[in-house]
């Protein structure tokens, strides 16, 4: 057996995410295989396109979660911290569960990390409960998670919002925004086009709630995958779409 040479370990500094979806294996049971993988595909999408956006590694994946790699804590952070906002606001049937550590640890043949902040992550990952993100202390009392981690100031504790946070845009709705404010006069998209255009595929309904407490927006030219307009709106819908040159009947938006 041929013994790796020690130019191919590296001593490094990272930061450590394990993700997943609490209850997920339960989920499966009851709602069968397609339902269970139609969830996993959103999840990994909402992960990958976070994770790239911040330059944060998906080193594995691990069945229903992931670990994540980072070379810097605040990013790793933040992207726990969004992925979760993303998953509640897309009021996904299962909660995302996290832990995060970082230290130093051995960087093997420029993939593999050992070390006791990869097994601290892990550890805290499987005793989390749903909804909720696990860090040693030093990290948890940092700046990044006191303004911004639903974790809270100490660790362990169960995730909340307040008033202040909820007030803050978060980079999906700062994306929304900007999508629906770049559609013209008698464009017509739906709450899933939305969710794509803005970098978080599958966040449709997350889309709806946005528009539903934020003004200021053209909410009436999105309507639903098969045309429908906004319940108890439709008529003021209908009258500002009809104001554009827009075909509506029935309640639907009619191709032209």
């Amino acid at each position: 057996m041929n013994s790796a040479s020690p130019d191919q370990y590296q001593r490094v500094e990272r930061t450590f995410a394990f993700i997943d979806l609490s209850g997920f294996t339960s989920f499966i049971d009851t709602e069968g295989d397609r339902a269970a993988l139609e969830l996993l595909h959103g999840f990994k999408s909402v992960v990958r396109q976070i994770a790239a956006k911040k330059g944060v590694r998906i080193a594995k994946w691990l069945g229903d979660g992931a670990m994540l790699v980072g070379t810097e804590p605040e990013r790793t952070i933040e992207v726990v911290i969004e992925i979760e906002e993303v998953i509640d606001m897309s009021e996904s049937p299962l909660k995302l569960r996290a832990g995060i550590a970082k230290g130093p640890v051995l960087l093997v043949e420029g993939e593999d990390h050992i070390g006791e902040a990869v097994n601290l992550a892990s550890r805290l990952c499987d005793v989390a409960e749903p909804h909720q993100v696990l860090a040693p202390a030093p990290m948890v009392s940092s700046t990044l998670f006191v303004n911004r981690s639903r974790s809270g100031a100490c660790c362990p504790r169960p995730a909340t919002r307040s008033a202040e946070e909820r007030s803050m845009s978060t980079p999906f709705e700062e994306a929304v925004a900007g999508v629906l404010d770049e559609l013209g006069s008698g464009e017509v998209v739906t709450y899933g086009e939305v969710a794509a255009e803005a970098g978080f595929p599958g966040a449709h309904r997350a889309v709806g709630r946005f528009l539903r407490d934020h003004s200021g927006h053209p909410w009436w030219r999105v309507v639903t995958s098969n045309g429908r307009l906004v319940p108890g709106l439709e008529a003021e819908q209908a009258r500002r779409l009809g104001d554009e040159g827009v075909a509506v009947r029935d309640g639907r938006v009619r191709p032209a």
